[in-house]
């Protein structure tokens, strides 16, 4: 038996919930809405059948899962505790007020709406609790949203399979996209010839960078595996491998960062594939592989901690086998007007603050490089001199040296202050990377104190300054 509703005035409303226990009622669907305690649909046109019980709806279908708040409990506000506002504690509970079960039931239910499926055509089984659905598909959800051309859904695991589809979820700018997806749990998903960025796209747009892969599983909040991955730039696949992880949470997690690609004509082209390393809470390492055609394997790595505002610590330290610095490179000489000699290449930087109790404070500046070029010649770059320099300057309020000084200062020192009174000790070594001098600079600097302080003398005008 088959029964037509063609409503084009007003939305047909259904309560998914109750065609069980209404279907043996011809005339329930006389109504314009009925209400449920979870599931409603509208439509435009709905098309009920029996045996088995199912509903198809047609044009403008808007299914609304629907939740169940407790009612609002009226509460005598003069019997409010101070402690229970500050708390934000419950005010009915705070001070024990009586509720009674007529005011309960007077109260009227409060309904939210946990997820929302819209779809040009719907097909609902009753007994399977799950749809299919054709046409503009659209699934909103409180972190999610979901569109494809079509798919099917089991409404009581929420999982479900769908085609040409997208997956956006804006608190993490989580983009993905596949021929196929399949949502295998509440934050688990399978997609099959797809895509995943971890930043935000805008609508119609090649987003500037993606990862491709013939297959992508992905944990929300953790890591998407994939499988025969392409990392690609405007759509162009630049980088291919067979196994990759990506972190695609909102948390410090291990993984893989953005890649960096570079092309010089001294370098050739270049790659940095940087890798995060989350210690804990309050510590991470990044490890930097990176590879130049025409100089080789580049490694580096940078280390930071953070225990409280003013005790922090950051280490950097890059170092190159450096090819064209060979004895036989003349015309690499010649073209660039670099004069060092030497081919193991390095930089080594990093600084510390630490601030004790009883107002002392300490600083520590470390700066050691190999030769006088090497800062001019990798200036550009996440682990190149430009960068490095302004990610300590934002961090510890100080940089390093200008990157053609050849005499670079590193030094160690600590304050101790009073009421007009200051003792400073200091520790100083130089990296002298001159090449041509007869005088060479001693490398460190014995400790050094100074005590200095102003005393005023009785109410003169006059000061004592030492």
């Amino acid at each position: 038996m088959t029964k037509l509703f063609n409503c084009p005035s007003s939305k047909f409303s259904l309560c998914l919930g109750s065609l069980l226990a209404l279907a043996l009622q011809p005339g329930f669907l006389q109504a314009d809405t009925v209400k449920t305690d979870e599931w409603q649909i509208e439509a435009d046109k709905v098309l009920r059948f029996d045996n088995p019980p199912s509903v198809i709806a047609e044009g403008n279908v808007v299914l609304t899962k629907l939740k169940v708040l407790p009612p609002k409990q009226e509460t005598d506000k003069d019997m409010t505790s101070a402690w229970a506002i500050l708390l934000e504690e419950d005010s009915a509970t705070a001070k024990g007020v009586p509720i009674t079960q007529a005011a309960v039931l007077d109260e009227t239910p409060r309904l939210i709406t946990e997820m929302t499926v819209k779809a040009d055509w719907i097909a609902y089984d009753v007994e399977k609790n799950s749809i299919k659905a054709k046409g503009n598909v659209e699934i909103n959800s409180e972190t999610d949203q979901l569109m494809a051309n079509e798919g099917v859904l089991n409404l009581t695991t929420e999982t479900g399979t769908f085609q040409e589809a997208t997956i956006l979820r804006e608190q993490l700018d989580l983009h993905l996209e596949g021929k196929t997806i399949e949502k295998t749990g509440v934050n688990t998903y399978r997609i099959q010839d797809g895509w995943v960025v971890t930043c935000k796209v805008d609508d119609d747009k090649t987003p500037p960078w993606s990862f491709a892969a013939s297959e992508t599983n992905v944990t929300q909040g953790e890591y998407a595996f994939m499988k025969h991955a392409t990392f690609r730039i405007k759509d162009v696949p630049v980088f291919y491998t067979p196994w990759l992880m990506v972190p695609v949470g909102n948390k410090r997690q291990t993984g893989l960062l953005f890649p960096e690609l570079s092309n010089s004509s001294n370098n050739g082209f270049g790659v940095n594939l940087p890798f995060f390393i989350n210690i804990s809470d309050s510590s991470d390492l990044t490890l930097y592989p990176e590879y130049y055609v025409n100089r080789g394997f580049m490694p580096g790595f940078e280390y930071r901690y953070t225990l409280a505002p003013q005790k922090k610590g950051n280490f950097m330290a890059s170092y190159l086998k450096d090819d064209l610095s060979a004895p036989s490179e003349t015309e690499y000489r010649e073209d660039t007007g670099y004069t060092h000699t030497n081919e193991d290449r390095y930089w080594v930087r990093g600084k510390v603050d630490n601030d004790f109790d009883n107002d002392v404070v300490t600083r520590f500046d470390l700066d050691l490089v190999s030769d006088r070029d090497y800062l001019t010649e990798f200036n550009s770059g996440v682990t190149g001199f430009r960068d490095s320099n302004e990610r300590f300057r934002d961090v510890f309020g100080r940089g390093f040296q200008n990157k053609t000084s050849d005499q670079r200062v590193n030094s160690a020192k600590l304050l101790k202050s009073w009421d007009g009174m200051a003792l400073e000790g200091v520790f100083l070594g130089i990296n002298d990377i001159r090449q041509n001098t007869d005088s060479p600079t001693p490398l460190w600097k014995l400790p050094s104190l100074d005590f200095t302080g102003s005393q005023n003398l009785g109410d003169t005008y006059l000061a004592l300054d030492w």
